[in-house]
């Protein structure tokens, strides 16, 4: 059910969220689907999880990685998002932005596990999985504390009341 046209009834929510989806949308059509979805003085919130792609060696590398396997990384990285289309998106209204330090401790197999969930990253089959996985294995030897390495993430949130 594409955002722009939910099966779901006028006034059925006093909040709409997405996550990490917004790109995918059209804003001023969507706009109009959540002001439709939602009851009077209901609010909309555009979450991101922003990956920090410095401060540590492991950030740094895995950063590198990315770009160095990834298959159209640059293209749907999510740092790309229009703010202009967040604007076109709330309008007329002002939306605030709040942020929120969200790091995540991972494990040898949660770290293959969300490289392997990433849309532009090789799957497994896939000529270029096998030299990805080795060069993400030797990046987890070199930065990993105790068995874990951390990804930090800065949780943005894009909020208003629609009018």
């Amino acid at each position: 059910m594409p955002a722009e046209s939910t099966i779901l009834p006028a006034a059925a929510a006093d909040l709409v969220i997405a996550g990490q989806a917004f790109h995918w949308f059209d804003p001023e059509r969507t706009a109009a689907e959540v002001r439709r979805l939602l009851r009077p003085a209901g609010a909309a919130a555009l979450i991101w999880n922003d990956r920090q792609s410095t401060g540590t060696a492991f950030l740094s590398g895995y950063e590198a990685l990315l770009r160095e396997h990834g298959i159209d990384y640059e293209k749907v990285s999510h740092r790309h998002v229009d703010a202009d289309a967040i604007e076109r998106f709330f309008a007329p209204a002002r939306c605030e932005v709040a942020y929120f330090d969200n790091p995540r401790r991972l494990d040898r197999e949660a770290l293959v596990a969300l490289v392997e969930s990433a849309s532009y990253m090789p799957a497994a089959g896939d000529p270029r999985y096998a030299p990805m996985l080795a060069a993400l294995d030797a990046l987890f030897d070199a930065n990993a504390d105790d068995g874990m390495v951390q990804i930090v993430y800065l949780t943005r949130m894009h909020y208003a009341r629609m009018i």
